[in-house]
């Protein structure tokens, strides 16, 4: 499967172990049934630490009260939509894979992927997620509330980052693609490579050329059109989760940041530093898992819509040479085209999946923080 190729084993059985990947490669009834119980260990853990994080309560006054509790159950609820949607959307995903895979695009001198090095992305969140996790043991604070507000984040991150393997994928079909036309661009003239060639007979090999370049480019931008369908298809069966986690994240850093506002401010029975540590390097997993879900949607976007800025390249050539006829003009067309199916990730429409997410995020924790220090 084409999503896996560049995800280690462990993180494929990570997708598996909590629920983000629900289909197997095999067609067997067996293996499908399997694929659907990987995540059952996982999820009734979750339902037993959400029972017991019900029936404690933690000592804390004031407004902050609420703003925990708001937190936690949107944690909870996020969890019991992602599993509903995990479920609803695999066999689609699997579908969508397939065709993904099906498209072939070949370059001379090129294996045809390119060694993206993506492995700080993992290594950088797994790491996040466990130096938090030994910081249970120093913080006064029930295991099964910290594993109640903590699973949650980590299968949402971890469902980005099985999309970003996707992207991946889906990246290193619009980089060879953009790699055809830019070899175009910068081809060297038939006159010149053959300078002792008879004059005619470089002009027939050059009408050959020109021919099969727009060819070839009208081929890739069937291409191009394709993997746009794909991405926005494929990228629309994580809408739901994604708003869903951003919802999660935005309530988990208010709360992070306000409880470190809290104890600065009251006597609390934990050390001080302890707290602190712990509590900013949730705030580093939680950002760091905002900034490369949004790297991710940005890096694929700019790179799909580059191709379009390339065939205008290919027309400029052409007609700096005085070289422009009726196939062509069939650039223009293709230009347009490319122009008219540009890519653009949103969640459900309410949002751009770019770095003006981002800016907008934080402009709204401020916004609330302040409204919440001016309530206290």
């Amino acid at each position: 499967m084409s999503a896996f190729v560049s995800a280690p084993v462990f993180f494929i059985y990570l997708y598996k172990l909590t629920g983000i990947v629900q289909f197997s490669t095999n067609n067997t009834p067996f293996s499908k049934f399997l694929a659907r119980l990987w995540c059952l260990p996982l999820y009734a853990y979750f339902i037993y630490v959400t029972v017991a994080y019900s029936m404690i309560s933690r000592n804390i006054l004031g407004i902050f009260k609420y703003v925990d509790k708001m937190a936690g159950y949107t944690s909870g609820l996020t969890m019991l939509v992602s599993i509903f949607m995990f479920y609803r959307r695999s066999d689609e995903l699997k579908s969508l894979l397939t065709k993904l895979d099906s498209i072939e695009i070949y370059l001379v001198g090129n294996n045809g992927r390119y060694s993206r090095r993506d492995n700080w992305v993992r290594v950088g969140l797994i790491g996040t997620i466990v130096i938090y996790i030994l910081t249970f043991p120093f913080v006064h604070m029930n295991y099964n509330s910290s594993f109640y507000y903590f699973i949650p984040p980590i299968v949402a991150s971890l469902n980005h980052l099985f999309l970003k393997d996707i992207l991946n994928c889906i990246w290193d079909k619009f980089e060879l693609i953009n790699q055809h036309f830019q070899r175009q661009i910068n081809s060297v003239d038939l006159f010149v490579i053959f300078p002792l060639t008879k004059a005619e007979k470089v002009r027939t090999l050059k009408e050959d050329e020109i021919t099969f370049n727009i060819q070839r480019i009208q081929e890739l931008s069937h291409a191009h059109y394709n993997l746009v369908l794909l991405t926005t298809r494929i990228t629309a069966l994580f809408d739901i989760t994604t708003i869903m986690s951003m919802m999660m994240w935005f309530g988990c850093v208010i709360d992070t940041i306000y409880y470190i506002m809290y104890v600065t401010n009251n006597d609390i029975e934990d050390d001080v530093v302890v707290v602190y540590a712990a509590n900013m390097i949730y705030l580093m997993f939680c950002f760091y898992w905002l900034f490369f879900m949004v790297g991710m949607f940005s890096t694929t976007q700019k790179k799909a819509n580059k191709t379009a800025t390339y065939v205008h390249d290919i027309w400029n050539k052409y007609a700096l040479k005085n070289e422009v006829d009726r196939r062509v003009r069939h650039l223009q067309l293709i230009s347009v085209r490319l122009l008219n199916t540009r890519l653009q990730i949103t969640a459900k429409d309410f949002f751009n999946l770019d770095w003006t997410f981002c800016h907008m995020m934080i402009a709204a924790i401020t916004t609330y923080l302040v409204i919440l220090i001016q309530f206290n």
